[in-house]
């Protein structure tokens, strides 16, 4: 089954600007947690991709007791992007290191 042509455009992903990010520290070490809520404007383009294009299955590399399917690279890179100088920070990652997220899906 290929995939269907269903993609999505920067204003399709456009970011919320009254998004509230809430960095909170748990346990003895105080690490940090993100809580992004109304990250997007809409997620109705996001559902659609979910829906036409995802192939959902059982994720038998981490034992994950659902199902998932990988994310489009294109959608994980234009959703981080606005993120990226903020997580540096909160994170204390040195800027020389270039990011490289794996493991995205929908679940």
């Amino acid at each position: 089954m290929g995939e269907s042509a269903v993609t999505l455009t920067t204003e399709q992903l456009r970011i919320n600007p009254n998004h509230q990010i809430q960095v909170i520290k748990i346990g003895h070490q105080r690490t940090p947690v993100l809580i992004i809520d109304n990250y997007f404007d809409s997620l109705t383009s996001v559902l659609s991709l979910a829906q036409h294009t995802a192939h959902f299955a059982p994720d038998e590399a981490t034992y994950y007791p659902g199902v998932r399917s990988k994310l489009p690279k294109e959608y994980v890179l234009a959703s981080l992007k606005p993120l990226m100088k903020g997580l540096y920070n909160i994170f204390n990652i040195a800027r020389e290191l270039a990011s490289a997220p794996v493991d995205n899906y929908f679940s």
